[in-house]
């Protein structure tokens, strides 16, 4: 009976060590996607088993196209062997449209929360004529709105520091 006793213990043991040691090898990477001008797109996570990996940038956000990684490597996949907190940096170009390009950055990426009080925000208007281009130009952007605030795509109120002649 000890016998028994004793081998289903050491059974449970080596199970449990060895579903611990499978968590243990589970990793997250983050995967930061940046304009060439080094404004924040999106943030991507991935989990990753071991410490060396592969990644693979399969699809753009909408509107870019990918350069390249950190290591200045242009393929869409990078290489790499797991750090503490591991960041990957992956840069992307604006595509070529047909229609202009709106994009605000606000400072420190700060959300816009009120229908009140303007964020700072940066403007920039791309793939028009040229006297409709944009560059870094200082503005607010508040919420619009008070029952639509809350839906899915938000309404905003953009209000420029100096006169500016949006798009024409």
């Amino acid at each position: 009976m000890k016998k028994k006793i004793f081998i289903l213990f050491v059974l449970s043991v080596v199970i449990l060590s060895s579903v611990g040691v499978f968590f243990l090898l589970w990793h997250s990477i983050t995967i930061n996607l940046f304009d060439k001008n080094q404004h924040l797109i999106e943030v991507r996570k991935q989990k990753i088993l071991g410490n060396d990996f592969e990644i693979t940038l399969s699809k753009d956000p909408i509107g870019y196209s990918f350069l390249y990684f950190e290591d200045d490597n242009t393929s869409r996949t990078f290489k790499g062997s797991f750090k503490n907190n591991s960041t990957i940096k992956a840069y992307f170009d604006y595509q070529r449209l047909e229609m202009p390009i709106i994009s605000l950055y606000t400072e420190e990426d700060e959300e816009i929360l009120s229908n009140e009080d303007y964020t700072k925000t940066s403007v920039n208007v791309l793939n028009c004529p040229e006297e409709n281009v944009l560059n870094n130009v200082k503005a607010g952007i508040r919420l619009r709105g008070n029952s639509t605030k809350g839906a899915p795509k938000h309404p905003y109120r953009l209000k420029f520091d100096k006169k500016e002649n949006l798009l024409g």
